[in-house]
């Protein structure tokens, strides 16, 4: 599976989160006993805070990086083109990371929102328990910071140094010319 329909399957889900659980909850009325199980089984797992909260965390973040998978895919992508999209991109994730806390709050909304709307209980583990810093800490510290931190971590392990190094080398070569075997026979050995 391709990066892009990751992302795309992530936002679609969603997107059709309230219609899911609906659907499950139908199949579980109407439905066999092997198929009204499965789909209670699967209803109670989505119906829980922490896939909320992770459903909701990876559909905002990955809509940020949503555009780079798709100009990475591209086979007629520009190299010099390509590696500004990735330094934009690691400047937003690193400012998204510094600022976790308020950016956490927009995610939190929306978690608030769906919990509310599917009357998803929150008493014990909830955002509105007594411990309702504690679980959204919680939340930010172990779901939101290192999500993000590892999509960082992972863009500089893909397009690191030597990635930097190459596209200096490339950005002076006509676009036309850089898929010609002499061109990257030479820009393979003759690095500066």
């Amino acid at each position: 599976m391709r990066w892009v329909q990751r992302h795309e399957a992530v936002a679609v889900f969603h997107e059709l989160y309230s219609p899911v659980l609906h659907a499950l909850n139908e199949i579980e009325r109407t439905s066999d006993s092997v198929s009204s199980d499965k789909a209670e089984a699967l209803q109670m797992r989505r119906r829980k805070i922490e896939f909320v909260s992770n459903i909701n965390i990876l559909a905002h973040t990955l809509a940020l990086t949503h555009s780079l998978s798709v100009a990475l895919q591209s086979k007629t992508i520009d190299l010099k083109e390509c590696a500004d999209m990735i330094k934009n991109v690691k400047i937003c994730l690193e400012s998204r990371l510094a600022n976790a806390e308020r950016e956490f709050k927009k995610i939190l909304k929306d978690i608030e929102t769906t919990l509310e709307k599917e009357e998803i209980s929150t008493t014990t583990r909830g955002l509105r328990s007594s411990a309702t810093e504690d679980v959204k800490t919680a939340m930010l510290l172990r779901n939101y910071k290192p999500f993000l931190r590892s999509i960082v971590d992972c863009l500089d392990a893909r397009f690191g140094d030597s990635f930097k190094q190459a596209t200096k080398s490339f950005s002076i070569v006509p676009y036309h010319m850089r898929t010609h075997p002499d061109t990257v026979f030479a820009m393979e050995h003759f690095q500066t």
